[in-house]
């Protein structure tokens, strides 16, 4: 979004990678200042939600909604295999941001099996995330990155002062 300040190659990048299983492509991966990775995947399939949220049959409901928690499912399953954990290019935090961008259709399942899916997810290192909390996580990385460039400043202030200051001293003793 607008209000998240990252540059890409930067603080975030997308790209694919070679392994021996194949070629790895996520979404995006977010970059920690200090050198750690979150990868986010966002190719999650709400067409079963949609039928479920606009299905008018309780038979239909029923239905899209079964094939909506196999989709999740899947997917999670997916991404597990693709194992981006495991790219050597990649220090990952051990997790995956499975991205979905309506957050009812994770976190609020009508048959109050959102905790069953949430617990699954994260029994295979992904994170289910909707917009709000996908936001709140970008925004923690980038309060990371503001404190590092801040730190490094200070440090570089103060590295100016002291070579300053050794000159100055310096000039003094040559004028005594």
């Amino acid at each position: 979004t607008k209000s998240l300040q990252f540059r890409q190659g930067e603080e975030f990048e997308t790209k694919g990678f070679s392994t021996e299983e194949g070629n790895k492509i996520p979404d995006v991966i977010v970059h920690y200042p200090d050198g750690r990775d979150i990868i986010i995947d966002s190719k999650v399939s709400l067409t079963a939600w949609d039928e479920y949220v606009n299905a008018t049959e309780e038979l239909v409901k029923k239905d899209a909604l079964k094939r909506h928690k196999k989709s999740i499912k899947d997917h999670i399953d997916e991404l597990a295999k693709k194992n981006y954990q495991g790219i050597k290019e990649i220090n990952t935090l051990d997790m995956v941001i499975m991205f979905c961008p309506n957050e009812d259709a994770f976190f609020r399942l009508p048959d109050k099996s959102s905790p069953k899916v949430i617990d699954y997810a994260l029994s295979k290192r992904i994170t289910l995330s909707g917009p709000s909390s996908l936001y709140a996580t970008l925004k923690s990385v980038e309060r990371s990155w503001k404190i590092d460039k801040q730190s490094k400043n200070i440090k570089n202030i103060i590295n100016r002062f002291w070579i300053f200051n050794y000159s100055y001293n310096s000039l003094s003793l040559i004028h005594i």
